[in-house]
């Protein structure tokens, strides 16, 4: 559904779209983090037509803070990034922390089973099938 704000300026009649500003702040958001410029603008165009934060948050799928982060970045000229605490960096998910070389005792064990196996697979009966 579609909201149709109408806006007195200038003693002209704008009608905007709300919806279609929203639906370009998504996208820009959905492009990436070098897009976040470009839906604030969209986002600001759509606050001045008489949206509130908390219905545009609902319109993009962000929360109403996101949204005022992202405003408030554009308040302040756009300096630094509109998520200062976002820039923590995280270890990845499938990266392992480094382990520790094995103990001696740890690769006389292998040592061991690899020497075992080894005889196993000497004297197994499977091999007298190989030479039938």
């Amino acid at each position: 559904m579609q909201q149709i704000v109408t806006v007195k300026r200038d003693g002209k009649n704008l009608t905007k779209t709300i919806d279609t500003l929203h639906d370009k702040a998504r996208r820009a958001i959905e492009s990436g983090e070098n897009k976040f410029r470009e839906a604030a603008e969209y986002l600001a165009k759509a606050q001045q037509l008489g949206t509130t934060q908390r219905e545009s948050a609902e319109a993009i799928g962000k929360s109403p803070a996101w949204v005022n982060a992202l405003l408030k970045w554009r308040r302040g000229g756009y300096k630094d990034c509109p998520f200062p605490r976002s820039n923590r960096r995280v270890q990845a998910a499938e990266q392992k922390p480094a382990s520790r070389p094995p103990t001696t005792v740890q690769i006389a064990k292998f040592e061991a089973q690899k020497a075992r196996a080894e005889v196993v697979a000497r004297i197994s009966p499977g091999d007298k099938k190989d030479s039938e």
